[in-house]
């Protein structure tokens, strides 16, 4: 129903550096019941949140000269990674 409960996830498009706020990115889906949702907050709104999660990490962010290549929904997390 209309009150249960749903997981959904989205990635972190903020700099990893940067401490003080955290920014996602969430592509609106029509009629999709997450997304819809995060579009209708507004500032001062409170969530519940977990803590990320997978793998998708550059471990090495300070050694070496990047190129990132992505597409879709996946460039969010590739977003972090440039910024930062």
């Amino acid at each position: 129903g209309k009150d249960a409960k749903q997981t959904r996830s989205y990635s972190i498009s903020s700099s990893a550096l940067e401490r003080s706020s955290l920014s996602i990115s969430v592509k609106r889906i029509a009629n999709g019941a997450g997304s819809s949702f995060v579009h209708s907050l507004k500032a001062g709104d409170m969530v519940t949140a977990f803590a990320p999660s997978g793998s998708f990490t550059d471990v090495e962010i300070d050694n070496a000269n990047k190129v990132f290549v992505a597409g879709g929904i996946g460039i969010t997390p590739l977003l972090s990674m440039i910024k930062t």
